[in-house]
């Protein structure tokens, strides 16, 4: 990441978010991106990265299930670790999008499908209606606009086409001042106090105009019951197929 609602590649967010992941020890080597999301039981980020499994593994599992052929767009792939597999389903084409040219460069050079495109675009330079999937994995949260961010992806969609938000949290109001606070001491404490400008943390109210329909219910609620890391929610919010 991640890619806000400027069209600027990189501009003042990439230095801030590539110093902030530097030191968080998340930019990874090319041999450690080609196993993602499979870490070492050890790792610092295990616990994150069992989950970022799971929802892959979900979402792949879904296009599949389409049978026909998928045009499939990640905005804000980052280094590329979640198109790659997205590439692997038969019948998808997938393209990356992202504002950090740094872990999209590393994305071009590691993963290299036929099927497989990166590139810096934003959201608003792609045809309208030239996708059947659009997919937000941990990316929401760089987006100041949730609703801009997802009517604009809506207008990407053929008819019946759908948005798919992943690995991302959704907050009550005052959950979400709680947690914009915690982010600011965060970032603070690991001397990107500026990343706190770009990054937001949307209610659960500014999405339920777009009527999504949560996908893992019964998992959500199961991963609360055993009080293990916190599910992150699947929400799939399907454009409307004109009568």
């Amino acid at each position: 990441m991640k890619q806000d609602t400027a069209t600027n590649p990189g501009g003042a967010f990439e230095p801030a978010y590539l110093a902030l992941r530097a030191k968080e020890g998340r930019l990874y080597s090319d041999a450690e991106l080609r196993m993602l999301p499979e870490v070492p039981s050890d790792h610092p980020y295990a616990a994150e990265w069992e989950l970022r499994r799971l929802s892959a593994g979900r979402l792949c599992r879904w296009l599949g299930a389409q049978r026909r052929p998928l045009r499939v767009l990640e905005v804000g792939c980052g280094n590329g670790w979640l198109a790659h597999r997205l590439a692997a389903v038969p019948q998808c084409v997938v393209v990356g999008t992202d504002i950090n040219r740094q872990e999209l460069a590393q994305a071009q050079r590691v993963f290299v499908r036929s099927n497989l495109f990166f590139t810096d675009t934003g959201l608003d330079r792609f045809t309208p209606g030239s996708f059947d999937v659009v997919v937000f994995a941990a990316a929401l949260h760089y987006f100041p606009d949730l609703g801009g961010a997802l009517q604009a992806a809506l207008a990407l969609l053929k008819p019946g086409g759908a948005v798919h938000v992943v690995d991302t949290y959704f907050y009550g109001n005052r959950e979400a001042v709680a947690a914009a606070a915690r982010s600011r001491a965060y970032f603070a404490s690991m001397g990107c106090a500026g990343m706190a400008g770009y990054y937001f943390h949307h209610r659960r109210a500014a999405l339920a105009p777009f009527r999504p329909r949560l996908g893992n219910r019964a998992e959500m609620i199961f991963g609360l019951l055993r009080r293990g890391a916190r599910p992150f929610p699947w929400y799939t919010i399907t454009k409307a197929v004109a009568p």
